[in-house]
Order: structure tokens, then C-alpha cells, then sequence
């Protein structure tokens, strides 16, 4: 099983454990074999390091370049 995960993260680098969990599954219901749960795939992910880094869905903070030029407050 690790085998197989490992094949897809080493073609597909980019894939997370919910995507190689879904390559998995489609590949195992052509086969007739039951599907595997994404828990389970994730834990062996972890164990053997595969899994991305996460997401912190951060964004760099922008700081202002020009300057703001407006007679009066609440003025365009």
C-alpha cells in the first residue's frame, strides 16, 4: 500500500492525501479491491513523510508606496 502511495507522490509531487486518496480508490474499484479510508492514508503519508506543508491561506501584508492625498477626511 505504501508502494502505491508512493508511486503517486513521486509522479504527482504536488498531490495532497485527499487527491492521491482518490487516484488510490479509483485505481483499487477497477480492480474489485475495497476502498481505503482517507485517514488511513494520511497516517501512512505522515509516517513516511509525504505529506505537503500546510496551507496557512496567509498573504503577505502590502505595505503603502505612494502617498494619500485627500483635502479633508472622509473626502475622496
Amino acid at each position: 500500500m505504501l508502494a502505491e502511495i508512493r508511486a503517486i507522490t513521486d509522479a504527482r509531487p504536488t498531490y495532497g492525501y485527499r487527491r492521491v486518496t482518490a487516484l488510490l480508490n479509483r485505481t483499487r474499484c477497477n480492480y474489485g479491491e475495497p476502498p481505503l479510508n482517507h485517514k488511513r492514508v494520511f497516517r501512512l503519508m505522515r509516517q513516511a513523510s509525504l505529506l505537503l506543508q500546510p496551507h496557512t491561506g496567509r498573504r503577505a501584508i502590502r505595505t503603502h508606496e505612494g502617498t494619500v492625498i485627500a483635502a479633508a477626511s472622509n473626502q475622496r
